[in-house]
């Protein structure tokens, strides 16, 4: 089992030798008088005060400003430190800051944030906080300044910066490239990836786009109206995952694109939760159609599948008749014909009316409540505007057929008004998934000719790992994904650590790391896995919910990563996963995993008349009677994820994770709670642990010296014009043990344990200069104060002559 990753919480130093309280030292404080009020502010800055020990911390509270001034106690676990007197927005780095507490971490992010800086690095994480504004920081003059930089790294955080390296490696190292763009919903996934397009599309000769790269950018507000929706967190949330390649010239420009899509949302088809919207192209259709297209494609005022009716209602942000225009518009530009975006539109009002498909029941051939169709007038217009033989639409969804044993004959059975139901969502989710995979072939057939891209630069679009109220079955794929991603992770630290400690002649074999794969394996082995189960319960009679729980608890109770739930009544289990435990509810789990079309409802779309509708179940297989273990939801996407691994694996990965600043999705509010579950979620103290294992400080020797130029005045070196015998000599004089640093080539690798130590030691030598420090400000404000005067004297001279002599004439 790998160690555990423990949060930094140093200890903090108070007092010099002498015992006295360090003047003006400042801390974070979780039991402040402003945490108190506003519990999302986690910490507050407060100053210590004489009376302070080490167990015990006398406190005032100085940001936010306590009016008050009064004093208050907190004992040692509540009390973290501060990087004081340092200039946070001089840091591009999070890993550089002295110390990386959690509170120091949240105000670095903070600070930066509010000043306009939405970038910061993790290292090699990109950091990037959802602005809600415009900062005209992704111009075409800033994409010229980080396309001619000779080292992007002298230049800001932008994640032009993480292109840029990107294509420069591509061509140098030879080797294609992923860009990982993670982060929850409303976090700026998408539009960061589209950032990342624009500077791969920027053309450093000035031509104009080639008509591939112009498919490439109109594919977007494509994908986003077909696979975006309105969520309580984001009003334009991507409810898939989106794996681009695309091969870019080396001077800019995409040549080539590739798109492959996963895990689109399916309940959100049939259903949706309160305040929350089905996919956009449901809206623009309803709201953008003329009114020779609403009677065309038989357009309602109502639908079933769009809960609570909420056709009209406005999204802020959101144009949904304007949007539909910029559709029709991408369409032109991908050279879709007029007929088929027609048949497109026909299928999206046919995924409609599908959930107008009344089921009833009545009693027939000894069923007693066998489905049946109340409105066949409905089933018409389907069958119509999907070009469907009718009588073969009914049959499809009210009978099932079953081989007998000897397969010989088939035997027809009617289905039950519930499994009808079940077989018309199924139904209405298959053609709209379908159509959105179809459209997703289209545009890979405009902008990849070729077929296969063997030079390229990827982007991947996905949720972070995501921790709900409720964790259903979508929830846990996804947190499959990122456990995968996060093994891939761990391995490039690793390596890039590796690199650079060679490069500068440093020993690292004493740093080690377990890595996540016997969560992996829990979640996802062949078997003894909570994959293998479900498996395994979804293809045995009678297999539920129930029964795929307790086969968990049976089968993975030996297992330190897996536990039952208290709560829930049997019906939860819990995975420790790398940012901690996640407890998941497995209502649904067994119906999700099996929800697959019947194989008389594919039979009838692959017989349909329209090119559109034959084309988009051309490839879909589904065997006659029982279904087979690699048609369930959950091989599907396991597959899906393989490959999308291997492509990655052979690839030199990049990382941006983006941050949401608060839930009203508004500009300079940080909300430090917020930002802390997704810092935990999107591995950020992972990344920032991960450099501590091994010297977490590497610094120049030129910026060491200068950062503790205080300690270097302090010692005798053998030479001091020479910068390695002047940091050897610190090193020395603050008993710094030889495990705890390395000198390199050019750098200085340190510990994070000693760096602590000598930030400490050069603390107690400027309070032990203090009084000297105070003398001389007073005598340099004397000498001041006399040189301003000097001037004034000759004036007083001649003011005293003035008046004796007046004196004298009276």
């Amino acid at each position: 089992m790998p160690p555990k990753l423990q949060r930094e919480n140093s200890v903090v130093h108070i007092t010099d030798v002498q015992g006295n309280t360090f003047k003006g030292l400042q801390v974070w404080c979780s039991a402040a008088p402003a945490v108190k009020n506003d519990p999302d502010l986690l910490y507050a800055k407060c100053l210590v005060l004489p009376g302070s020990t080490t167990e015990k911390f006398v406190l005032r509270q100085i940001d936010p400003e306590d009016l008050s001034h009064q004093s208050f106690e907190a004992t040692r676990d509540q009390v973290n430190n501060c990087n004081q007197n340092i200039d946070l927005l001089a840091y591009p780095d999070i890993g550089l800051l002295p110390h990386t507490n959690i509170p120091c971490v949240l105000d670095f992010i903070r600070q930066r944030y509010i000043n306009g800086m939405m970038y910061v690095t993790a290292d090699p994480l990109l950091l990037a906080v959802n602005p809600y504004k415009n900062l005209n920081n992704t111009t075409i003059e800033i994409i010229r300044q980080y396309q001619n930089a000779p080292n992007v790294q002298d230049l800001p955080p932008h994640v032009f910066s993480i292109a840029k390296t990107a294509l420069d490696n591509l061509y140098t190292v030879q080797k294609n490239q992923t860009i990982i763009v993670s982060g929850e919903s409303g976090a700026g996934k998408t539009e960061a990836s589209k950032q990342i397009m624009s500077f791969f599309a920027c053309m450093a000769d000035g031509k104009k786009d080639s008509s591939i790269q112009e498919a490439v950018i109109a594919g977007n507000p494509i994908l986003e109206a077909f696979g975006n929706a309105k969520t309580i967190r984001n009003n334009n949330s991507s409810r898939f995952g989106r794996f681009m390649q695309l091969y870019v010239n080396k001077t800019g420009g995409i040549l080539l694109g590739k798109v492959q899509c996963f895990l689109l949302e399916k309940s959100r088809i049939v259903g949706q939760s309160q305040h929350e919207r089905t996919y956009h192209i449901f809206y623009q259709l309803l709201k953008g159609a003329t009114a020779e297209q609403r009677s065309k494609y038989y357009l309602q005022s109502s639908y079933k599948y769009i809960s609570n009716n909420d056709m009209e209602s406005s999204v802020p942000g959101i144009d949904d008749v304007k949007e539909f225009g910029v559709l029709k518009e991408a369409f032109k530009k991908m050279r879709f014909t007029d007929k088929e975006v027609d048949e497109i539109f026909k299928c999206i009002s046919s995924v409609l009316l599908i959930g107008e498909i009344e089921i009833g029941k009545h009693e027939f051939n000894g069923i007693p409540d066998a489905a049946r169709i109340e409105n066949s007038d409905v089933l018409t217009k389907i069958s119509y505007l999907l070009q469907l033989d009718e009588k073969d639409l009914k049959n499809a969804l009210l009978e099932k057929v079953i081989n007998s044993p000897s397969e010989q004959n088939e035997i027809h059975s009617n289905y039950k008004q519930s499994e009808a139901i079940i077989i018309r969502d199924s139904f209405a989710k298959a053609l709209y998934i379908n159509i959105f995979e179809w459209l997703i072939k289209k545009l890979n057939q405009i902008i990849c000719p070729e077929k296969n891209i063997t030079k390229f630069i990827a982007i991947l679009d996905i949720f972070g790992f995501e921790v709900f109220k409720t964790n259903s079955l979508e929830q846990f794929f996804i947190n499959i994904t990122n456990e995968m991603l996060q093994k891939n992770f761990v391995d490039i630290v690793f390596h890039r650590e590796s690199t650079l400690y060679k490069e500068e002649g440093i020993s690292f074999s004493e740093i080690t790391w377990t890595t996540n794969k016997p969560i992996i394996d829990l979640l996802t082995a062949k078997s003894l896995s909570i994959i293998s189960c479900l498996e395994d319960v979804c293809m045995a009679p009678g297999g539920d919910d129930h029964r795929f729980v307790h086969q968990c608890n049976t089968q993975l109770a030996s297992n330190s990563y897996y536990s039952k739930s208290k709560i829930g009544g049997g019906s939860n289990f819990i995975v420790t996963h790398t940012i901690g435990d996640i407890q998941y509810c497995a209502d649904n789990f067994t119906s999700k995993n099996r929800d697959l079309l019947r194989f008389e409802v594919v039979s009838v779309l692959k017989a349909s008349k329209s090119p559109v509708v034959k084309d988009a179940f051309s490839t879909t297989e589904v065997v006659k009677g029982k279904i087979g273990k690699n048609q369930l939801i959950s091989s599907t996407f396991l597959t899906q994820l393989n490959n999308l691994m291997k492509i990655i694996n052979e690839t030199e990965a990049h990382f941006i994770r983006c941050l949401k600043p608060n839930e009203i999705q508004a500009p300079l509010h940080y909300t430090p709670s917020k930002v802390l579950v997704q810092l935990h979620s999107l591995s950020i103290f992972e990344a920032l642990q991960l450099r501590n294992l091994g010297y977490s400080y590497r610094r120049p020797f030129n910026e060491f010296l200068l950062q503790f130029k205080y300690l270097a005045i302090s010692v005798e070196a053998p030479d001091l014009l020479e910068p390695k015998a002047i940091i050897i000599a610190i090193m020395q004089k603050y008993k710094i043990g030889k495990s705890n640093y390395q000198i390199g080539k050019t750098m200085v690798f340190v510990k994070k344990s000693s760096v602590k130590e000598l930030v400490v030691q050069q603390r107690e030598i400027l309070s032990a200069w203090s009084s000297v420090v105070v003398l001389l400000e007073s005598m340099y404000k004397v000498y001041q104060f006399e040189e301003s005067f000097k001037p004034k004297i000759k004036n007083l001279i001649r003011l005293q002559a003035h008046a004796r002599a007046y004196c004298a004439r009276q």
